[in-house]
């Protein structure tokens, strides 16, 4: 089964549970009798975790320098300063790859890690 997680821009949190995915692909929280369906940013696990045993979702920033996009198939570690996803791609990242690795933030809740020092 997949898992999603949902970023309210505009009340500026993350949702793990409590929001319904219509089939058009359109997310409404479940208190939310009238959504504003622009407002909601869906994002998918990838069903790896970093060394803290922590889930990594799309979104999620990697060691303070790595965005997790989705690309062509595969989930990639991208510099966040670089789009389109296929122009940064670092690597196709497994277990392996993320035996070291950290989960940082999200391109959501700490934009200052995207920021060019």
């Amino acid at each position: 089964m997949k898992k999603f997680r949902v970023w309210d821009k505009n009340k500026k949190k993350m949702y793990y549970e409590g929001f319904y995915i219509c089939p058009d692909g359109k997310v409404v929280l479940r208190n939310d009798w009238e959504p504003e369906l622009d407002s909601y940013v869906l994002e998918e696990f990838t069903g790896l975790k970093d060394k803290n045993d922590k889930e990594i979702y799309e979104g999620d920033v990697i060691d303070g320098a790595w965005k997790v996009c989705f690309y062509d198939g595969h989930y990639v570690l991208c510099n966040p300063l670089d789009k389109p996803p296929k122009n940064c791609a670092k690597e196709i990242f497994t277990d392996f790859s993320l035996e070291h690795s950290e989960i940082t933030g999200t391109v959501h809740e700490n934009s200052e890690l995207l920021e060019k020092p």
